[in-house]
C-alpha cells in the first residue's frame, strides 16, 4: 500500500464523459483520461467493453499483470 500511495497523484477532472453504459463509471473514464493514465484496471464489464478508450487501455486485473510480465 505504501508503494501505491508514493506513486499516486491528484487529478483535476475537467472532462465531462458520458460514454459508459453505466453512468456511474464515467467518473473513472474522466479520471483516467484527464490524468493521462496508460491503464485503467477494473473487473467491471461496463468499462472493459470500452477497451481501448481514447489512449487508455482498460484491462482486467489478470490481464494487467500479464502486461507487466507477472502473469
Amino acid at each position: 500500500m505504501t508503494a501505491t500511495i508514493a506513486e499516486s497523484e491528484t487529478v483535476e477532472i475537467t472532462s465531462v464523459i458520458e460514454d459508459c453504459r453505466d453512468s456511474s463509471d464515467n467518473l473513472f473514464l474522466a479520471t483516467a483520461t484527464d490524468g493521462n493514465a496508460k491503464y485503467l484496471v477494473s473487473g467491471d464489464t461496463d468499462l472493459l467493453v470500452l477497451n481501448p478508450y481514447r489512449e487508455v487501455q482498460i484491462l482486467a486485473p489478470n490481464d494487467f499483470l500479464k502486461q507487466l510480465g507477472h502473469g
